[in-house]
């Protein structure tokens, strides 16, 4: 109402002014100018930018509301994700390690002080050093065959060895360790605890080493979301896949 009145007052105005001479000419004018001013601004921002800030939070709530059915809980940079509150709760890992070394020396540590303070199945696969897929993966992630099939055999036995000797000095006997490789091509590094699945995503251009290592971390929701049946599913299918355990001590520990 506002600006109606004050767009037909200033209309109304500059008509008179038109008809006017002299110093009432001037003021009359003046006065015409601000009121149509006036409602042209008010107009603007009662009609154009409010709508288009309304549209703006309607896209955003949208957006809100699709990030949540997938089920994302978080994306982070690698360096930025705390393993041990992820683990602290869990009773069961599952972990498809595209980078061993990297793996070994960022997650495997909290794996082996949570297995340390409560029981923890943990099942870690590998990709077959010796398998057909080694050179394709090798040449994805910037080395070369013998050097990621070396990477490979010599990170299986660390976590071999470590893990007798740590569980060794454990109150705890009820944690299980068993890994695997297998002969298969995974596009990236998979974490599954009870509750959430975390996508670890190398960057395009891996050889470059000039992008840090996204993880995307997706919770349990009921009736499974797309993403989380995606990830779950190619779980699945490469612990299929997977033959004669190099290294197991499930069937003592059960």
């Amino acid at each position: 109402m506002l600006i109606l009145a004050s767009l037909v007052v200033g209309i109304f105005l500059y008509v008179v002014a038109e008809w006017s001479e002299g110093i009432l000419k001037s003021i009359v004018s003046g006065m015409a100018s601000a009121l149509l001013a006036l409602g042209v601004v008010t107009f603007a921002s009662e009609y154009i930018l409010k709508t288009a800030f309304t549209e703006d939070v309607l896209a955003i709530s949208e957006l809100k509301h699709e990030i949540y059915n997938a089920g994302i809980q978080k994306i982070a940079g690698e360096s930025d994700v705390d393993w041990s509150a992820i683990l602290a709760s869990t009773r069961r890992v599952k972990v498809v390690a595209l980078r061993p070394s990297r793996w070994q020396a960022t997650m495997w540590p909290q794996i082996l002080r949570s297995a340390g303070a409560h029981p923890l199945e943990v099942s870690v696969i590998f990709i077959d050093p010796g398998s057909a897929s080694l050179t394709h993966m090798a040449h994805r992630l910037g080395e070369t065959s013998d050097g990621y099939a070396d990477e490979i055999k010599r990170t299986a036995r660390a976590v071999e060895n470590e893990w007798k000797r740590a569980k060794a000095g454990w109150g705890n006997r009820e944690s299980m360790l068993q890994v695997d490789i297998v002969d298969a091509v995974s596009t990236h590094s998979v974490v599954r605890v009870d509750g959430s699945t975390c996508l670890i995503a190398e960057p395009v251009l891996a050889a470059a080493g000039s992008q840090e290592t996204l993880v995307f971390i997706f919770r349990d929701v009921v009736g499974q979301s797309l993403p989380q049946k995606w990830l779950t599913d190619g779980i699945q299918d490469i612990a299929e896949r997977c033959g004669i355990p190099l290294f197991s001590d499930v069937q003592q520990g059960s």
